[in-house]
């Protein structure tokens, strides 16, 4: 039996059930979206798919999964997880950030972690985004989901709970930079005692760059204006796009754990997505680089380059590692404010970071 509360456990009254939200999607023309290596997938180079699902509730009903490729039937799509399981250990979730897909020609599926993963001893759950499969040009969707399918509320809560339960998870870690972090924050929140490692995440799908939001809200939910879907939550069905509201003490205290780290030279993150999420919390905004504790809120700032630059791959393997080392001390860490053994002396160094580091697709990331 895990360690970890599943989501269904403390979801709850946050969110809409999942017959709710399934039986308001509006009928969407499924794409044509096939299986194999073709146009749009290319599933060799992640050793072919190691099990098949033709929905997912066959997906929860499964006894054991083989490590590696596994596609689950969504209905318009698939989605896509990578996972290799170590019964007993820590559970590393990874989700992506932006997708550039059509300069490099990278094809579906997609899964992060492949460079800073911490060790051959910890389980690894990578999952690619469902929604990049409706339209080339759609970089990033935030694991939300579309018209056809609710990704967010419904599909990744039975894949999280299926994997913590399958994988007998002794804690689970969310990783992520930028869009990626936005999903790692939000799942984190559910998960009591979960770690949430991100980078220069948005904390508001809508206070993203207006061109990629237009673009998502479009394909995914045929809303053509921003004003509209902040108006309007029906017209997303209900989606979670603010994590500030999320995260509002009101609705709970932080039962989950953050690593927040942020690109200080990276304003547009800085002052419209990190300084309005730790007000949201009631926290105080740390200014300058360097390392801060604010109870099961850590904040690392550094200066890593100009722009939407991530944290370099050493900085996001130290960290990992150091969550495994330091798993059953984390509860003293957190509250004998120690949590700086968990950053090591290195993290404040600029460097760039490799090609397949977790957030190496956002360096390119332009408007």
């Amino acid at each position: 039996m895990s360690n970890v509360s599943t989501h269904s456990d403390t979801l709850g009254q946050a969110c809409l059930s999942s017959n709710q939200i399934i039986s308001e999607s509006k009928t969407q023309s499924p794409p044509l979206v096939v299986r194999g290596n073709n146009g749009l997938r290319n599933e060799k180079r992640w050793g072919g798919v190691k099990n098949y699902f033709k929905n997912l509730d066959q997906f929860k009903a499964a006894g054991a999964i083989r490590n590696g490729l596994t596609t689950i039937d969504i209905g318009p799509t698939f989605i896509d997880i990578y996972a290799e399981l170590k019964p007993g250990k820590p559970l590393y979730v990874y989700f992506n950030g932006a997708q550039r897909r059509w300069e490099k020609n990278i094809k579906l599926p997609i899964f992060s972690g492949n460079s800073v993963h911490p060790s051959d001893e910890c389980s690894r759950l990578s999952i690619s985004d469902p929604a990049l499969h409706l339209d080339k040009y759609i970089t990033l969707a935030w694991y939300v989901g579309s018209t056809g399918f609710a990704t967010q509320k419904v599909i990744i809560p039975e894949i999280l709970d299926k994997i913590i339960s399958l994988s007998n998870a002794s804690t689970v870690v969310f990783v992520g930079g930028s869009g990626g972090g936005f999903a790692s924050l939000y799942f984190s929140r559910f998960y009591p005692k979960s770690i949430a490692v991100v980078c220069n995440p948005q904390t508001h799908i809508l206070k993203y760059k207006e061109r990629q939001v237009r673009k998502f809200l479009q394909v995914c939910y045929g809303v053509d204006y921003i004003y509209l879907a902040e108006k309007d939550p029906k017209l997303t069905l209900g989606i979670t796009k603010s994590l500030c509201r999320l995260y509002n003490p009101r609705r709970g205290e932080l039962t989950n754990r953050i690593i927040y780290m942020q690109n200080i030279s990276d304003d547009f993150h800085y002052t419209g997505h990190y300084v309005k999420f730790v007000e949201a919390l009631g926290l105080d905004v740390v200014e300058n680089v360097g390392f801060h504790q604010q109870g099961n809120f850590l904040t690392l700032i550094g200066d890593w380059g100009d722009g939407h630059i991530p944290a370099p791959g050493h900085v996001w393997r130290g960290i990992l590692k150091n969550i495994f080392l330091y798993e059953k001390d984390l509860d003293a860490l957190i509250v004998n404010n120690q949590a700086r053994k968990l950053i090591n002396d290195d993290a404040f160094v600029k460097e760039s970071p490799p090609e397949n580091s977790i957030s190496a697709p956002l360096l390119s990331e332009k408007d």
